[in-house]
């Protein structure tokens, strides 16, 4: 089967090239089968592929449109890309606010950008992880929400995930490859913003199955273990320790530092109090 491209809109300048290797490569038994070969090779959304007839087809434009439902794939076919619909944006981002999954996947077939932002560089997907609106997640990751697209102050949704704690999106999230090593804008890591903010199941879940270094530092040289004690979450620091039982240790500079901080922060609320 070959396939004669139309019009590539947001797509590289070699997709032509590519959706004709794909035609020559591989006979299709359905449309369904074609849109996800297209969808791998072009990264291009299933939901912004319209398949039309070649040229040359006597019936009206709908029904030269090749949809899944066509039981067999017309041998010369156009694959025509279709725009984002931007201003689906905001609905989207509040459907992703909502955990409103149905509303979520039905704007996303009308064609809202599953990467459109609002204010920040916030995504559905960022809205979605810090809500922990599992089922938003997955519609919008297969509609080729970018995992590595970040915030204004760096933050991908993973990072957003582990300041609020969110474990089962954190575990969807690294299931489809997030990236739990990346850092944001200072260098903080997803097990630096966990340890923060004291959620203990998250730093575990980093440790044991992302299989994160305990030991890596954000940009001002602190550890995961030097937060945790300096925001006095005992039982992160517990947890650290088991895998990295000398790393407030390896930098006496810091642990000193870290330290002396916390015992005048403690002292001046002591002071206050008094």
């Amino acid at each position: 089967m070959g396939i004669v491209p139309g019009f590539f809109d947001e797509t590289p300048n070699d997709a032509a090239n590519d959706a004709k290797d794909v035609g020559r490569s591989q006979d299709f038994e359905t449309v369904r089968d074609l849109k996800l070969l297209l969808h791998q090779r072009l990264h291009v959304p299933p939901l912004r592929q319209r398949l039309v007839r070649a040229e040359g087809y006597g019936g009206t434009a709908e029904e030269a449109e090749v949809t899944e439902e066509t039981s067999q794939v017309p041998k010369q076919i156009s694959l025509v890309v279709l725009d984002y619909q931007q201003d689906l944006t905001v609905h989207l981002l509040n459907a992703a606010e909502e955990g409103d999954g149905q509303k979520a996947q039905r704007l996303l077939k009308q064609l809202a950008d599953p990467n459109g932002s609002e204010g920040e560089g916030w995504t559905p997907l960022h809205i979605a992880a810090i809500n922990g609106n599992v089922d938003v997640c997955r519609s919008l990751m297969e509609a080729l929400a970018e995992l590595t697209r970040t915030n204004s102050d760096g933050s991908t949704a993973l990072h957003v995930a582990a300041w609020s704690g969110q474990l089962q999106m954190m575990r969807v999230l690294c299931n489809a490859r997030a990236s739990a090593n990346a850092a944001q804008n200072e260098g903080w890591a997803p097990l630096h913003i966990a340890s923060r903010h004291g959620h203990a199941h998250v730093v575990q879940f980093l440790l044991e199955e992302a299989r994160v270094d305990a030991d890596v530092r954000v940009d001002a040289g602190w550890t995961a273990s030097n937060i945790a004690l300096w925001a006095d979450h005992t039982a992160v620091l517990d947890i650290l320790e088991q895998y990295a039982p000398r790393s407030l240790w390896q930098s006496w500079t810091g642990f000193w530092r870290h330290l002396f901080r916390t015992c005048r922060r403690r002292a001046k609320q002591g002071r206050a109090v008094g």
